[in-house]
């Protein structure tokens, strides 16, 4: 019998404002910039979408780093 395929809608919750361009420019990871094209560590921010619930906000604040995924 075939399987049912399942779909799955994501929707982003936030986005990064950095000064990398392109992808590939930035550092995979926070404390290495080696690499990168000017290899200075630069500023980068997360901007969550205005409907984002405020009670998540509350629980991203009990945490040191947070993973994000792109």
């Amino acid at each position: 019998m075939p399987e049912t395929p399942c779909h799955c809608t994501c929707h982003p919750i936030a986005f990064v404002r950095s000064p990398y361009t392109r992808r590939i420019d930035a550092p995979h990871q926070s404390s290495v910039v080696q690499g990168t094209e000017t290899g200075a560590v630069a500023e980068a921010m997360v901007e969550f979408v205005a409907d984002f619930p405020a009670a998540a906000f509350r629980d991203l604040a009990g945490f040191e780093r947070i993973w994000l995924v792109f």
